[in-house]
């Protein structure tokens, strides 16, 4: 599972090597950058459009989408201090098989 923590300003804080490597890179090389530099196109809409909505709604949101070549679901939520002021977000990311895996029995 890959997993990152964004900024209130949708920049990598924290990344482990599972999402790094899900977007080609490591963490040192995806670390500060904001997801507009990682991401474009219809996956960048999507990812935007979960975050804002767990900020507004303060629940979990999850979202279901192709990331080049990659069938990702992605599990967003938002981070507030006691304040209830937006220390940031908590993103989990799965990488989903494109094909279907086949059922195997035992004879």
């Amino acid at each position: 599972m890959g997993l990152c923590l964004l900024s209130p300003d949708f920049r990598y804080v924290r990344v482990n090597d599972l999402f790094a490597s899900m977007h080609g890179m490591t963490g040192e090389e995806i670390r500060g950058k904001s997801i507009e530099d990682v991401i474009d196109g219809e996956p960048l809409e999507i990812v935007r459009e979960a975050l804002r909505e767990a900020e507004l709604t303060d629940l979990p949101v999850q979202r279901e989408f192709q990331f080049g070549q990659k069938h990702v679901f992605g599990f967003n939520s938002v981070i507030r201090d006691v304040d209830g002021a937006v220390m940031g977000f908590s993103v989990m990311s799965i990488e989903l098989s494109e094909e279907p895996h086949a059922e195997t029995g035992s004879a």
